[in-house]
């Protein structure tokens, strides 16, 4: 998003995540969410339906990153949001892996 006011959740949006780990601070979240494959590629719609459209409405060349608790310009924040997701999906993989896992679907957004 170009900003957080322009932010507008997914239906199904969840204020927390999981808790992964053992050594989380905070604890267990109220209410565990757990999305299904069809929850999850509806998600997957939601996003490439508007893809275009977020990616156009960003200016890269803007000093803010257009979250006033976030101080870095907006190029560096989409930088780091892809680094961000790339921990989370090695860390998925890494869970899956240590259960003898391997997802036996993959999901289109067509």
């Amino acid at each position: 998003m170009p900003n957080h006011e322009a932010f507008t959740p997914w239906p199904n949006h969840v204020w927390h995540g999981p808790i992964l780990w053992l050594d989380d601070e905070e604890g267990i979240p109220p209410v565990e969410t757990t999305f299904n494959q069809e929850e999850l590629l509806s998600y997957c719609q939601e996003i490439d339906s508007n893809l275009e459209t977020w990616l156009n409405s960003l200016d890269l060349n803007a000093p803010s990153s257009g979250f006033p608790w976030y101080r870095i310009s907006k190029l560096e924040h989409l930088l780091v949001n892809l680094r961000h997701v790339g921990v989370h999906v090695g860390q998925m993989q890494e869970l899956l892996y240590a259960r003898n896992l391997e997802p036996k679907w993959i999901g289109s957004c067509q």
